[in-house]
């Protein structure tokens, strides 16, 4: 198979103002003005404006045991997967500012954070989840979506992890997964799992 950047001028490039793109256009979609966006639009002395980047783009990799799991077994666990989702967000700083980012996750495989601002005035939180394997945008519905996800997924890890005698197919080979782990790390993905309860 040849490599998909083959005869590609300057990919690298290419692909991050491409990041920066679908996290400005779903920003200013959002609501957020352009000014705001600092990070990822230059705006000239005449107004216009253009994508940048300013090493503003960050790789989401997985920091827990129940993360890893789950996207180990994310083809499987979730119904409607690969899917688009875009997640626009804000983290609160110590002097009260906030910094504004976009997650970003296409096809459930390539994740990624976009720092849009790292001074921005307020709380936002804005979701976009789109399947791909059926022509439907889950736009409208896509918090209770994702929650019902995180949900089942709670739930089968509680069961797994409870080692309830019934378990179906997918559940079992969960099951092999978690009795991989030392008691530390089991403990460690117990917690993780309370925590997620609490949260949803």
């Amino acid at each position: 198979m040849p490599y998909i950047g083959l005869n590609i001028d300057r990919l690298d490039e290419k692909i991050k103002l491409g990041y920066n793109k679908i996290a400005s256009e779903f920003a200013l979609h959002s609501g957020i003005k352009r000014e705001c966006l600092n990070r990822t639009i230059e705006i000239d002395i005449d107004g216009n404006g253009k994508i940048i980047f300013s090493e503003n783009i960050v790789p989401y990799f997985t920091n827990s045991l129940i993360e890893a799991i789950y996207e180990e077994f994310r083809p499987l666990m979730e119904p409607n997967y690969p899917t688009h989702t875009l997640i626009l967000f804000t983290e609160e700083k110590n002097n009260g500012r906030y910094v504004l980012y976009c997650y970003i996750e296409l096809y459930s495989t390539f994740q990624n954070y976009v720092i849009l601002n790292h001074d921005y005035h307020q709380e936002e939180s804005h979701i976009y989840h789109q399947t791909i394997m059926k022509p439907k945008i889950l736009d409208t519905s896509v918090g209770d979506d994702l929650r019902q996800s995180l949900r089942r997924s709670h739930e089968m890890f509680m069961k797994v992890i409870d080692n309830d005698e019934v378990l179906d197919p997918l559940e079992k080979i969960i099951r092999k997964r978690i009795d991989s782990l030392s008691e530390y790390e089991l403990s460690i993905l117990e917690k993780e799992v309370d925590i997620i309860e609490d949260s949803i």
